[in-house]
């Protein structure tokens, strides 16, 4: 995949590239390439927010939480993230957490 930025020309077989809402993946871009650069332009894009808004912290951080589950629910939707996670076992540790206060 050749990339021209200011004139200049790059030629890479790992690249990742967004066009018109679209992502071009060059031939030799492994999936976990491509994770780690969409990851790091989404850790980018928070450190820089929060830096501009730091007491939007907590909202990035849950955005990008909401954003990662609507992901994966997107990728297989009758998934069970927690099956350990029961009501019973939510209400369980509840009593466990009242009991110690």
């Amino acid at each position: 995949m050749k990339i021209t930025i200011n004139n200049h020309t790059h030629e890479s077989k790992k690249a990742v590239l967004l066009i018109d809402d679209k992502i071009m993946f060059g031939e030799d871009t492994t999936f976990s390439d491509a994770m780690s650069l969409l990851m790091s332009a989404s850790l980018h894009a928070m450190k820089k927010t929060a830096e501009q808004y730091p007491d939007l912290k907590e909202d990035i951080y849950d955005e990008f939480n909401h954003s990662a589950s609507k992901i994966l629910e997107e990728f297989i939707p009758d998934h069970e993230l927690r099956p350990d996670l029961t009501a019973e076992a939510i209400k369980k540790y509840e009593n466990e957490i009242l009991e110690m206060s």
